[in-house]
């Protein structure tokens, strides 16, 4: 009955929402809108409450003169969990959750930056890494006290942190 009664409701808010108040059930639909929520569900919660559910990997970027050493990196995030979802997956679905977004983005510039910190601290050659942020990020005092607070102790860690603007 639990099961119908979902349905019944998903259908009728369908309805309501439509212009012509008609919708017609569609069984598939109805599973892939209730996957993404699951989904999106999860990863709100990983944001929140457990941000070592994420990590960073980091794709080389060469110049075509010198292939022996990059010249930078960008930093991708991926997400740990057991369906095994690529970012391709899950960072569209943020978009609908500027908040989330935004908790995302800190996520990843404070791994960068305690990667660039601890190379620093053991003398290695530290090479700029790229980062992605959205111009609404980029926008937020929220990020700019983020960002204030990590460079207050190791300010030359900044030129080091580039941000490509999507």
């Amino acid at each position: 009955m639990d099961k119908v009664q979902r349905r019944l409701a998903y259908s009728m808010e369908h309805a309501l929402e439509s212009d012509d108040g008609v919708f017609f059930h569609n069984e598939q639909l109805y599973k892939a809108e209730m996957y993404k929520k699951h989904v999106l569900r999860k990863l709100t919660s990983s944001i929140s409450f457990n941000p070592d559910d994420f990590y960073l990997v980091f794709q080389p970027i060469y110049i075509p003169h010198d292939l022996d050493r990059p010249k930078r990196y960008e930093a991708l995030v991926r997400w740990k969990n057991h369906r095994n979802l690529g970012p391709k997956t899950f960072i569209p679905m943020l978009k609908s959750q500027p908040g989330f977004q935004e908790g995302m983005t800190e996520i990843v510039v404070s791994q960068v930056f305690s990667l660039l910190k601890v190379q620093l601290e053991t003398k290695k050659h530290l090479t700029p890494i790229h980062i992605n942020i959205t111009k609404q990020a980029l926008n937020t005092e929220h990020l700019f006290s983020h960002l204030k607070q990590l460079l207050k102790g190791v300010p030359s860690i900044a030129s080091f942190m580039i941000f490509e603007v999507e």
